[in-house]
């Protein structure tokens, strides 16, 4: 569960077992809700206390003026909501060649 928003790039998670290891390079998903969602990577090598408390540095901030506390955290197949970019789609029509090329913004739909 996420217990706290320190700031942008600081979360703090509870829950963990004891002793719970994050390594550098580790995905996480901050979930509001099912389509509200936000995948960040860890930044630095992080274990948790024996109350199951870890302090969290992570990768591209969490957009603290939508994400507000109650908020969960996945670590199992963590994701988020992505959106196609205008004109980014490319693939070659030969039939011993079929692989798209696309890149893609998260995006966050309130609806």
């Amino acid at each position: 569960m996420l217990q706290s928003i320190t700031n942008s790039s600081t979360i703090v998670v509870s829950g963990l077992p004891m002793g719970f290891a994050f390594s550098i390079g580790d995905y996480i998903e901050v979930r509001k809700s099912t389509l509200v969602r936000s995948l960040h990577r860890v930044r630095q090598a992080t274990v948790a206390s024996s109350a199951g408390i870890a302090t969290l540095s992570i990768r591209y901030p969490i957009d603290v003026q939508n994400f507000a506390l109650p908020c969960t955290v996945h670590l199992e197949k963590p994701s988020c909501i992505m959106q196609i970019d205008a004109g980014s789609w490319s693939a070659s029509k030969a039939m011993n060649a079929r692989t798209p090329s696309f890149s893609a913004t998260e995006v966050f739909p309130y609806a």
